[in-house]
């Protein structure tokens, strides 16, 4: 990708109509990282589903790295719904959820609110971070 944005001479060695946008190149996302809920003990075709249909991209294809996104997720279907589920990490390929795999899980969510937010974070060398 092809980051782009106008700059100032501090220099003073240009005047200032003779001063342009400049380029510089950085890294981004291969791929599309986002989270999903899942219940515990569902089987891998109902997983697969599940992920396909209610995967919520964070970190877009694209998007210049280090990438970091924080969201707050409202639990609206009762607390019955939360006690049994985990919040999946979704590696999506394309942004496509048909495509998905799932990199990692947040267990026992203890909910004291009907919300919480996660964050996650993207390096630049690749690493993700999720809070």
């Amino acid at each position: 990708s092809i980051l782009s944005c106008d700059t100032h001479s501090k220099h003073g060695g240009k005047k200032a109509d003779e001063i342009g946008p400049a380029t510089r190149k950085v890294k981004a996302c291969p791929l599309t990282i986002g989270i999903c809920r899942i219940e515990d003990g569902k089987q891998n075709g109902d997983l697969q589903e599940t992920i396909a249909n209610n995967s919520v991209p964070l970190i877009e294809v694209g998007e210049p790295l280090p990438a970091n996104v924080t969201r707050s997720i409202t639990c609206t279907n009762g607390d019955d719904l939360w006690s049994n589920s985990s919040i999946a990490i979704v590696q999506m390929q394309g942004g496509a959820a048909a495509e998905s795999k799932v990199i990692g899980k947040i267990e026992k969510i203890e909910l004291e609110e009907k919300k919480f937010e996660i964050t996650m974070e993207l390096s630049s060398a690749g690493k993700l971070a999720v809070s």
